[in-house]
């Protein structure tokens, strides 16, 4: 909040994001899911961003200021940080307990240091090793049933609020990698584990579709790239 970049990044929270939630928040209330959001660059294509039209965050931001959305994000995705990293660290790697909780602390710090302020936006930064835990603990064990449903309504929240384009080339290939090349527990190999790990993200990005396919039709006349230089005077 008071670093050299303290007003950047309250405008990039503010005013590159909230203002978007707040503003299809409204129309979703008004016309119900809309193809169209005439606010954004002289109007576009409503599922042609990062998120859809019945995007989950778009219910509470048109009630509430941006901040109290903002600052309830920042706290629980912090509080999910520490508590997934020392759950993974205690369950799936057998580190002692003591020392697990000790490592969920320091990633929950680390994850408010970042170079990115939209905590909604990367929240896979910080729900990583929880996700990665429902998953392998909650979805696929032999745990109880109340277990497994609490694990599938955490990993359908997750992927209902992350950003597919900003989520998918990262942390399904690091969700393999852990399984294939960390030494843990085994519970019942790691070719299941990684099957079953690629259907979960196959579902993704199923629900992902219509997002992903309208920013492959619509980017073309968006982005540019300028293959001659172009001199700047000052």
């Amino acid at each position: 909040l008071f670093g050299p970049y303290a007003l950047i990044r309250i405008h990039d929270i503010f005013e590159s994001e909230f203002w978007r939630l707040k503003t299809a928040g409204v129309m979703l209330f008004r016309y119900g899911v809309f193809s169209w959001l005439p606010n954004a660059f002289c109007g576009m294509p409503s599922y042609a961003f990062h998120f859809p039209a019945y995007y989950p965050l778009l219910f509470p931001s048109a009630v509430f200021p941006p901040w109290v959305i903002y600052q309830l994000i920042a706290i629980g995705l912090m509080a999910v940080a520490g508590f997934g990293m020392y759950w993974f660290s205690k369950d799936f790697l057998g580190i002692r307990p003591w020392l697990s909780f000790v490592g969920g602390i320091v990633f929950a710090l680390c994850s408010q240091v970042q170079a990115g302020a939209l905590s909604h936006v990367t929240i896979f930064n910080y729900v990583f090793p929880a996700f990665f835990m429902c998953v392998i603990e909650g979805l696929f064990s032999r745990a109880d049933l109340k277990k497994r449903m609490l694990s599938f309504g955490c990993v359908l929240v997750t992927l209902s609020i992350a950003y597919p384009v900003l989520t998918l080339p990262m942390f399904f290939v690091l969700q393999l990698l852990a399984i294939c090349l960390l030494d843990f527990r085994d519970r019942g190999g790691r070719a299941a584990m990684a099957i079953r790990t690629t259907l979960v993200w196959a579902g993704y990005i199923m629900i992902c579709a219509p997002v992903l396919y309208g920013l492959y039709t619509v980017a073309p006349f968006i982005q540019r790239t300028y293959t001659k230089p172009v001199e700047l005077w000052v």
